[in-house]
């Protein structure tokens, strides 16, 4: 028997892919603003980022609440842990804009590891579909709209319906159909170092994975890698646990006994250390204490844990791989920059490594993609950024 699933996830697509997919059951939340959104339990919030004039209202003669500037926030409900569902409204926002889906632990606490997605830019009504999985032990949810700078956000016709895991694939694999090539291949022994997850993906069996970083680790874990390397290798069960918050690394994890509250209480067998913080955010300490401090998570974890070990470099950044100076696929671990001593760091501590972000833009250059269009913003990913970093994780667990 295996354990319950233990991700939550969420996914994003046009209409016009969503032809596939099921709503087996009714809605779990469903708010037509025929009325006053506030009289159903929405409520408005200022966005201080954002340029004014600021507003949030009900537009009753379109049955919509718009705002600008500011944020609308919808009420709780009632969800199945590890379950999916199914978003789906209609939208007029010239500049696009965000939701969020927030989760909540049986306290009524807000859980840090959220999802966030774009709201296409239209500037005629459209109507959006989105897919997402509830975190494990988290019995409600809610979700929150905000419009991109300087435009409105017109909202109309929300609601949030039951749907099934077979349902998230068959989207995978449209959303994928609508995208350039892979040319990405990894290498060769690229799973030397984790003799037992392969030994389960070959047998069959239940895999824990918990992916420890910042809010980009939280999208590679949204972006529903695990039902594509469950599909290469059928038997296996993938229970990814995001040990995530914002902006942090390593340097982060690696103080005030974290490694037990965020890698040892989740008893992994395999720990992922992923994101863009593990260097970057950890800014105010030296690089050099920033690769001691990944030495010292991975070190402590296996101390307290049977867990191998993956790292991870970050996949979409401030920088357009298209221009960016000396980039090559993959970066020898011999070399001086990020990505080598990471990869050294790896390989000196017996651990996996996946450089997602030279397979990421190895990509980019080889269609000539202007990144943004795979990110929400400068250093974020999109679902179709997310899709592309699940195929490359998929591929790195499923090639021979």
């Amino acid at each position: 028997m295996t354990r319950a699933r233990r991700l939550g996830v969420l996914v994003a697509t046009p209409l016009a892919l969503t032809a596939c997919v099921t709503a087996p059951d009714k809605p779990v939340l469903r708010a037509v603003f025929d009325e006053n959104p506030r009289l159903l339990g929405w409520h408005s919030g200022l966005l201080d980022h954002l340029p004014p004039p600021r507003y949030a209202h009900w537009r009753p003669a379109a049955a919509a609440m718009v705002a600008r500037g500011m944020s609308w926030h919808g009420p709780t409900f009632s969800v199945v842990p590890a379950g999916y569902y199914r978003l789906a409204f209609r939208s007029r926002a010239p500049r696009g804009g965000m939701w969020f889906a927030n989760f909540y632990d049986p306290g009524g606490a807000r859980l840090i590891a959220d999802h966030v997605s774009g709201v296409s830019a239209s500037d005629e009504w459209q109507r959006q579909v989105y897919y997402f999985q509830t975190r494990r032990a988290s019995p409600r949810a809610s979700l929150l709209f905000q419009p991109g700078a300087g435009a409105e956000l017109e909202l109309a016709e929300v609601s949030v319906t039951p749907a099934r895991a077979a349902s998230v694939v068959r989207w995978l694999d449209r959303v994928a159909a609508h995208m350039p090539p892979l040319p990405y291949e990894p290498p060769a022994k690229r799973l030397a170092a984790l003799p037992a997850t392969r030994r389960v993906l070959g047998e069959g069996g239940t895999l824990r994975v918990v992916v420890l970083g910042d809010s980009i680790a939280n999208d590679i874990v949204n972006s529903h890698f695990d039902l594509l390397v469950e599909r290469g290798h059928p038997g296996t069960d993938l229970e990814v646990i995001p040990s995530v918050r914002g902006g942090k690394g390593c340097w982060y994890y690696a103080r005030e006994n974290r490694v037990e509250a965020f890698v040892v209480a989740h008893d992994p067998d395999l720990l992922i250390i992923a994101g863009i913080s593990n260097v970057v955010g950890g800014a105010h300490r030296s690089e050099a204490d920033a690769y001691r401090a990944i030495r010292s998570v991975i070190e402590r974890s296996r101390r307290r844990t049977a867990c191998e070990v993956m790292v991870q470099t970050g996949a979409a950044n401030r920088i357009d791989p298209r221009g960016e100076a000396g980039f090559v696929p993959r970066a020898a671990p011999e070399g001086d920059g990020y990505r080598s001593r990471l990869h050294r760091l790896a390989r000196d501590t017996g651990s996996a490594f996946l450089d997602l972000h030279g397979a990421w833009g190895q990509y980019v250059r080889a269609h000539d993609l202007d990144p943004m269009t795979l990110q929400r913003d400068r250093i974020h990913m999109n679902h179709r950024g997310r899709q592309l970093a699940a195929r490359i994780m998929a591929r790195y667990f499923t090639r021979p």
